[in-house]
């Protein structure tokens, strides 16, 4: 359900600041959802995820520790990754 949709009006809405500040009405909304869309085109999430599922979970270690730094972040990510590593073994 939306934001608009809990309300009759956009003056509604806008009354009880369920806008954030960079949209004050629903049609600037969805023209920025429309922006962020042609710029996420899907068939470019695709050759992300064949990208990601073609990497061995030992390389995908490999690349969390040289974005994020040896052992920082992602941490049910780098559990869930040992884990099949370990498993493998």
């Amino acid at each position: 359900m939306s934001v608009i949709s809990k309300f009759r009006t956009a003056a509604e809405a806008k009354k009880a600041n369920a806008f954030s500040r960079r949209h004050e009405s629903p049609s600037e909304h969805r023209t920025a959802q429309d922006d962020w869309r042609a710029k996420h085109d899907p068939s470019w999430v695709a050759e992300r995820k064949a990208e990601r599922a073609s990497r061995m979970p030992q390389q995908q270690i490999a690349l969390l520790d040289q974005r994020l730094g040896v052992g920082q972040g992602a941490v049910k990510e780098r559990a869930r990754l040992k884990a099949l590593v370990k498993k493998a073994k």
